[in-house]
């Protein structure tokens, strides 16, 4: 039994060692931040107006002392199940839940530390055994996409880091259904997207029919019959549906606490005229977010602006991944297919940014308030693989 811990833990040491180093650099940041600036904090924003007392609260339902479904705490009491699925939903929040009431804070720390080591680790096991890459290189890369700016500045919103952290599954479970036929890796990364968070499962969703699409024609399966080519999207689109209904019992509720709020936050709705086939008022949308080539600062370092609705887009993943973005597509070019396939994939994630009323559809038909650009983090991801 010891001699298969060992040599477990041999095989997967890449594993492991980017999940700690991954998760010990952000507690040093933290540390020299704190040292450097001791009035510098994360705990600002929603994590500081709305998180904590959320975390308090499941403390407390933890205790014995509320209730999950209803909350008599609310103004005028209401439903408390929306809320979970909107904020509380991470598996990751049972950190949180293992400390004293009175250490919430240090208990958040430990969450962050450990989520950004999980997705480290998630993209090191992707990167080595479903790429091919050696251990080292699945190791090094792993910790770009881990510490990207986006998940950097999404600490404070820690509901959106389980979407960053399965997205290299989602991927790979991608990739094992054209290449292989199997469909359960994208099912199970689906379906916990989905219920982590919804709003980052939604566009994560979008991203797996643009992805499925590229690899589509980037691996350009010709062996396979027309038949195995037809099940295939059959059982892609099979699964995709599969594991929305199944996330419905959070979903549902999800959507019955937003309709009480959240959805008057924004006065236009691309979504509603979407729905309504008001086609021509979607015009009103049309129009640049920013000056063309504005955001490729943001794939430098040192590069943050604000978290305003007039900031830019997070896409820093470390310097080196943009010099061999540059070294891959001028490789490509020996396969126009390969080429035009992974051009198309950055061309429309990049006009998705570009151009407003598209934007605005990847937030679910509304524009937020404030963080734009809240799935750059799969630029980011691009970018790094």
């Amino acid at each position: 039994m010891l001699r298969k811990l060992q040599q477990h833990f041999t095989r997967n040491l890449y594993a492991y060692g980017a999940f700690f180093a991954a998760a010990v650099i952000l507690l040093i940041a933290y540390i020299v931040f704190w040292k450097t600036d001791g009035s510098w904090s994360i705990l600002a924003l929603d994590l500081n107006a709305q998180y904590i007392y959320y975390y308090e609260y499941l403390k407390d339902v933890f205790l014995g002392k509320e209730s999950l479904i209803y909350s008599w705490s609310r103004n005028g009491s209401g439903e408390f199940l929306g809320i979970v699925g909107y904020y509380l939903a991470s598996p990751f929040n049972l950190i949180v839940m293992a400390f004293p009431r009175d250490l919430i804070l240090e208990g958040m720390l430990v969450m962050f530390c450990v989520k950004v080591g999980a997705i480290a680790t998630f993209m090191a096991v992707f990167l080595h055994k479903g790429k091919g890459l050696s251990q080292g290189l699945a190791f090094t890369f792993s910790l770009m996409y881990a510490l990207n700016s986006y998940v950097i500045e999404n600490t404070m919103n820690p509901m959106w880091l389980d979407g960053v952290m399965i997205l290299p599954f989602i991927v790979w479970g991608i990739e094992s259904l054209i290449e292989k036929g199997r469909f359960k890796m994208l099912a199970i990364s689906l379906f916990y997207a989905f219920i982590t968070h919804f709003y980052i499962g939604f566009m994560l969703a979008i991203f797996t029919v643009l992805y499925f699409l590229f690899y589509w024609f980037y691996t350009d399966e010709k062996g396979l019959s027309f038949f195995t080519k037809l099940k295939r999207w059959v059982v892609f689109a099979v699964t995709c549906i599969s594991s929305g209904l199944s996330s419905m019992f959070i979903l549902l509720p999800v959507y019955a606490g937003l309709s009480n709020g959240k959805f008057a936050f924004s006065s236009y709705d691309a979504g509603e005229l979407l729905l309504k086939g008001k086609f021509k008022e979607l015009g009103q949308f049309v129009s640049a977010e920013f000056e063309l080539f504005r955001p490729l600062v943001k794939f430098l370092p040192n590069s943050y602006d604000t978290v305003r609705m007039e900031g830019m887009p997070f896409l820093f993943c470390g310097t080196v991944t943009l010099v061999l973005a540059v070294a891959y597509f001028i490789g490509a070019q020996k396969n126009m297919r390969k080429l035009g396939s992974a051009f198309a994939l950055l061309f429309v994630l990049g006009a998705s940014m570009y151009i407003h009323l598209l934007d605005m559809l990847w937030h679910g038909g509304q524009a937020p308030n404030w963080l734009p650009y809240r799935f750059s983090f799969c630029i980011s991801f691009l970018f790094c693989l």
